[in-house]
């Protein structure tokens, strides 16, 4: 009976794993196993493990997370949301802002160096003006080039934190689930 318990709970798991390669898969799902036999080797209730892993849907989210924010993918977000904004306050609040920061200040980037090239062509009257100084011209490109690698850099920096918060949050759940240090 035991053993399946502890079947149905992998299967339930390994259905939420089926984006990874076979090894991956393969791997996690014998080290989830071995953590389980090993905690009841202990003498610790299989339900009580069971419910400190939680949800087969949510512990293989975790693994599906980092997979694919190792692996560089965009859409993991998409897929994994839901993970990140429930594993607590913090990631309802820094998620959604530092993805909303990138993607505003790529755009700031973007619009800024579009303006300021129509700048070139259209007289805007005043140009930039930085700090009571007017620019135009090429002085007024050269301030706008500036300010979007300022804005763009600022947006990589949201981008990369965000990246290494949602895969803190990912390994912390797992190392959490699991009991490691």
């Amino acid at each position: 009976m035991v053993t399946s318990e502890i079947d149905k709970y992998l299967q339930r798991v390994s259905a939420r794993l089926n984006r990874l390669p076979v090894s991956d898969k393969e791997e996690i799902l014998e080290e989830i196993k071995n953590h389980i036999h090993e905690a009841v080797s202990r003498r610790e209730p299989l339900q009580n493990v069971l419910d400190k892993l939680g949800s087969p849907s949510k512990l293989a989210g975790s693994y599906t997370a980092i997979y694919d924010l190792e692996k560089g993918r965009f859409n993991y977000i998409s897929h994994n949301i839901s993970f990140f904004l429930s594993t607590g306050l913090t990631s309802v609040i820094v998620v959604p802002l530092l993805f909303i920061l990138s993607i505003l200040l790529g755009i700031a980037a973007v619009v800024s160096l579009i303006v300021s090239v129509a700048g070139m062509f259209i007289d805007i009257p005043g140009g930039i003006i930085l700090n009571s100084m007017s620019f135009t011209g090429s002085s007024q490109l050269i301030v706008a080039i500036i300010s979007c690698v300022i804005l763009i850099i600022l947006a990589f920096m949201c981008w990369k934190s965000l990246l290494k918060y949602l895969t803190y949050v990912a390994k912390r759940y797992q190392r959490i689930k699991l009991n490691k240090k």
